[in-house]
């Protein structure tokens, strides 16, 4: 096996390989234990939820977490605690971040930081921050907006739209500051102390306009 330093990078591909691995030898078990009582037990990587068509008592309820947090502790895994939930028909299900007791979607919560990330993208490429576009910044949100258009497809287009204008942009030699020198601007509010200012990295031809935007937005 290949690892970084001693250790594998988090959200590796292998990720799930190594979680089968890892509950080879207990896990069958446990889910056919848990399908004679009527329930459904799944796993992906190392997110594990147990559902019920029927209502559970505490009883029931406490029997099947010392069930799953013993084959954790057996094979040597702590269970994350604050990620622990127990949820009811009547609140929203997610189960790896998708809602399963409603229309498969992201929460709202996600969804904003999706537009919140792409807003930033565009502020970063204003000011000549964004110039890869394969890798970093720009290529992991628009892997973000990419997820959200699985399932909010209407709402994931326009934000598509707005990253890849960008791109176009700059492959069509309209944004100056990829070849052209930049300058660095220091603004501070007057009469205040301390001194509250920003610095500015802008391309020669940055306009006014541009700079007044700029700023309002950071």
């Amino acid at each position: 096996m290949t690892t970084r330093h001693g250790e594998l990078p988090q959200g590796a591909i292998t990720s799930s390989f190594l979680a089968n691995l890892a509950f080879w030898d207990a896990e069958p078990a446990l889910h056919s234990s848990f399908k004679a009582r009527g329930l459904i037990y799944s796993r992906y990587v190392d997110d594990i939820a147990v559902s019920s068509e029927i209502f559970l008592d505490n009883s029931t309820k406490t029997e099947v977490i010392a069930s799953l947090y013993g084959m954790l502790f057996r094979h040597g895994y702590r269970p994350k605690r604050t990620k622990h939930e127990i949820r009811t028909s009547g609140e929203r299900m997610d189960v790896t971040k998708l809602s399963v007791n409603s229309k498969p979607g992201l929460s709202t919560s996600r969804q904003s930081q999706i537009r919140s990330a792409v807003n930033h993208i565009e502020q970063a490429f204003m000011r000549g921050e964004i110039t890869v576009f394969d890798s970093g910044p720009y290529a992991q949100t628009l892997g973000q907006v990419n997820l959200l258009a699985r399932f909010h497809p209407g709402k994931a287009e326009k934000l598509k739209q707005r990253l890849l204008a960008l791109r176009k942009m700059a492959q069509s030699n309209k944004c100056s500051y990829l070849r052209m020198k930049t300058y660095v601007v220091k603004v501070a509010l007057r009469s205040i102390s301390p001194m509250i200012w920003r610095r500015f990295r802008l391309s020669g031809e940055t306009s006014l306009a541009a700079f007044h935007y700029i700023a309002e937005s950071t």
